[in-house]
């Protein structure tokens, strides 16, 4: 038997066996890869603000564990403070926002979680 059959009937007996086998191992380095995670502490500046409202702080420190690998200056940087406010009470709650699946990133602490908003005259 030549080399070629050899090599096509070993590839094409038990192939789906081949391709799970291929799947489990994917799914393994996947696992091992997003696995790690460390904590991170950043000051994140608030958006979302109407024109016409001062909202003081205007940054809100957050606290929080990312996977190792995302762990960079142009990652963390795409995390925001979104401002929820109705327009009528003394104080507003802060939401934070990023752009990566939950599993990657999980937010600990939002300080404050509230921010006081006074209408500009």
């Amino acid at each position: 038997m030549s080399l070629r059959k050899e090599i096509t009937k070993f590839l094409t007996r038990d192939w789906w066996l081949k391709i799970l086998a291929l799947l489990l191992g994917f799914s393994l380095w996947f696992y091992v890869q997003l696995e790690d995670k460390v904590q991170f502490q950043r000051e994140v500046p608030i958006t979302n603000i109407p024109s016409e409202v001062k909202v003081y702080p205007k940054q809100v420190l957050v606290v929080g564990w990312i996977v190792e690998k995302l762990n960079k200056e142009k990652y963390l940087d795409k995390i925001h403070a979104v401002l929820l406010w109705d327009g009528k009470n003394k104080f507003a709650r802060v939401e934070i926002v990023f752009p990566f699946p939950k599993f990657l990133v999980s937010i600990e602490t939002v300080y404050p979680r509230e921010v006081k908003v006074e209408k500009e005259n």
